[in-house]
């Protein structure tokens, strides 16, 4: 499965793997498995991983509810 995701990311540019292998890691660990119903994330750490995106959406919610309430008062 690694393999599957380092030759899917460095297509072109094959010397370049090494510096992508962090990335392939992270995708790994954090795909969901249809044995296990989990993803190695939730086994080893006992929670769902937080991807940027969903963290910056909470923050930009969070900062238009303050907005809403500093315009209403």
């Amino acid at each position: 499965m690694i393999e599957e995701i380092l030759t899917k990311t460095i297509m072109s540019h094959r010397r370049d793997w090494a510096s992508r292998f962090p990335e392939a890691l992270w995708a790994y660990r954090t795909t969901w498995r249809n044995t296990t119903g989990y993803s190695p994330y939730q086994l080893v750490f006992g929670k769902e991983s937080i991807f940027p995106i969903k963290f910056e959406i909470q923050m930009l919610r969070t900062a238009q509810e303050v907005d809403l309430d500093l315009s209403e008062a």
